[in-house]
């Protein structure tokens, strides 16, 4: 499964980037992968939505980003203070649009950024629906790369078929 570009990484200046972009790949090819017809959806005490694969993305960007001496915040995550004593926070939000998502409605996204001394320095958005991969950092400014074409069907069925 890989990308229909290939995508020197070598012209990142900021190694966080690339660190972005692979991470953004495996969510691509595990969205691609994933039963929607399986798809849960939960509500949260506010009444926003939240599905199975909210908590998919979250887990697969959770396992590939942080390293040690790095915070997290993200939606799908409790909060954990100790981020604010760290240099270097991921901040994420595993599928932004859940509720365009539950609604088949092809708007949503996959986002995380990176903040250094509590300063966004680098990010990057997945949108599935499009196979659009926008990536960006202070070091190198914005990138945009475009994965395999997908269907218009809806985000459902407007997967990147890896």
């Amino acid at each position: 499964m890989q990308a229909s570009v290939d995508l020197d990484t070598s012209v990142f200046l900021d190694s966080n980037v690339d660190r972005i972009y692979n991470t953004l790949l495996k969510v691509a090819r595990e969205v691609a992968a994933f039963d929607m017809q399986g798809i849960k959806v939960t509500h949260a005490d506010n009444g926003d939505p939240t599905t199975t694969l909210d908590h998919r993305i979250n887990q697969i960007i959770h396992d590939t980003l942080p390293r040690g001496g790095e915070g997290w915040l993200s939606e799908e995550t409790k909060d954990d203070s100790r981020r604010l004593s760290e240099r270097r926070v991921w901040i994420v939000d595993p599928i932004d649009g859940t509720r365009e998502f539950v609604q088949n409605i092809p708007e949503w996204a996959v986002s995380i950024g990176l903040a250094v001394d509590h300063e966004a320095v680098a990010g990057g958005v997945l949108n599935p629906c499009t196979g659009e991969l926008f990536l960006g950092s202070v070091a190198d400014g914005l990138k945009v790369v475009q994965l395999q074409p997908t269907h218009p069907e809806g985000p459902r069925a407007s997967l990147i078929p890896f």
